[in-house]
């Protein structure tokens, strides 16, 4: 791979041990991959930050990182292990809470602003389309690459903080234009329709069904970001999709639909989701029982869904824990809106810093977690050994009032 004057030099440890290391992994990626050169990036935005995900591995590299480098363009990090200011709520204890904290002051140490979220375009790290990123949260990655139409592939969070602190990224995959062609029709059934919450187990369907696909979705109407932001989600936790286009919505759909063209459309796989298909997966993730906790805020909620969640319980939840996650940012502007007090009074917790995904719950004796995430359901019983269970946020509400199911 073709590398620059301060690249090489930085490889040849002429920058120290902190950017020797981080353009070796650089250097490491572009080899693997066949990129024939690196480009300039935008931001960069990190992943694996909780203790549960990055554990003494992340812990050892930091050690060398941390020498003598700082990050070159803006980056944000991903949810840590816990909420700073309630670490005590779900019993951390001191070892758990002393290594996360050291985590984040190193990263902070490189540069890197501690926004502890997975929504990075809701906390001021912006982008447009056509840029050049390395973000690695894989629900980011997605609304980056989709709904935004910048280009960014699915980083490790080492591979996004290396890139940081050189400011480029090895020229491959979702960063080249040929690459981003869809590879994947998804269609719906004569007559039928998809709303709300439901586009999230569409996108678990589409992922889990084509893992590795580029779909190009049509006779959806995704109604806001916020949307597009859990569909993204879910076709990445249950696949390995990073980038989606759905027909007269995203920025790059027309530039998909003739590319499709010239690639013959007739010989693209053609996903049909029906109706049948949909309540046969809604039954299998559906509760039987009431739930311990309800959650919202994977990936997490901005400040349009607390709004609403807000508006929709009119009395506050018994009898289950009705949790929402969401950054400092939102929550701060939250708290002025009077709506974390409000909430507050409805028996809703609100985490800021973490998510219900990387944070240990292991002490909190949960039966099991009601979400309207598609991608929290995903990962809980994997990362959490926590069974989860789909509901519509309309529903959770409801339910969560009324405590029954």
């Amino acid at each position: 791979m073709e590398l620059t004057s301060f690249e090489q030099k930085a490889l040849d440890g002429k920058y120290g041990p902190g950017l020797a290391l981080a353009a070796r992994i650089i250097v490491n990626l572009g080899e693997f991959f066949e990129a024939p050169r690196t480009v300039k990036i935008n931001s960069a935005q990190i992943s694996g930050v909780s203790v549960k995900t990055g554990g003494r591995a992340l812990e050892s590299v930091l050690e060398i990182l941390v020498k003598g480098a700082k990050t070159k363009v803006p980056a944000f990090l991903n949810p840590a292990g816990f909420d700073l200011e309630r670490y005590d709520y779900i019993g951390i204890d001191e070892n758990f809470y002393r290594r996360q904290k050291d985590i984040i002051d190193k990263f902070v140490d490189l540069g890197v602003i501690p926004t502890l979220s997975c929504t990075p375009y809701l906390n001021g790290l912006t982008a447009k389309k056509g840029d050049m990123l390395a973000w690695a949260e894989s629900s980011a990655v997605s609304f980056a690459n989709s709904y935004i139409g910048a280009r960014t592939n699915r980083e490790s969070g080492l591979s996004a903080l290396s890139a940081a602190m050189l400011g480029t990224t090895p020229y491959y995959g979702l960063l080249k234009k040929e690459n981003r062609i869809p590879t994947l029709t998804v269609e719906l059934e004569d007559g039928f329709e998809i709303s709300g919450d439901l586009h999230y187990i569409m996108g678990l369907i589409i992922g889990g069904e084509n893992p590795s696909a580029i779909p190009y979705i049509r006779g959806i109407r995704p109604e806001n970001a916020d949307r597009y932001k859990g569909l993204g989600a879910a076709m990445a936790a249950s696949g390995n999709i990073s980038l989606y286009h759905v027909e007269g919505e995203t920025p790059e759909w027309e530039w998909a639909k003739r590319a499709i063209t010239v690639k013959n459309e007739i010989e693209l796989p053609v996903l049909e989701i029906t109706a049948e298909q949909m309540e046969r997966t809604l039954k299998r993730v559906r509760p039987k029982a009431l739930p311990t906790v309800m959650a919202v805020g994977c990936p997490h909620a901005s400040i349009d869904e607390i709004i609403r969640i807000d508006h929709l319980m009119s009395a506050p939840a018994k009898d289950v824990q009705f949790w929402i996650f969401t950054s400092r940012q939102t929550k701060g502007l939250a708290a002025r809106m009077g709506l974390v007090d409000s909430l507050t009074k409805k028996n809703v917790e609100i985490f800021a810093d973490t998510c219900i995904v990387v944070s240990p719950l292991n002490n909190m004796n949960i039966e099991f977690i009601a979400t309207n995430s598609a991608k929290a359901m995903h990962y809980l019983p994997k990362l959490g050994n926590i069974d989860a269970v789909f509901m519509p946020l309309e529903e959770m509400i409801r339910v969560a009032m009324e405590g029954s199911l």
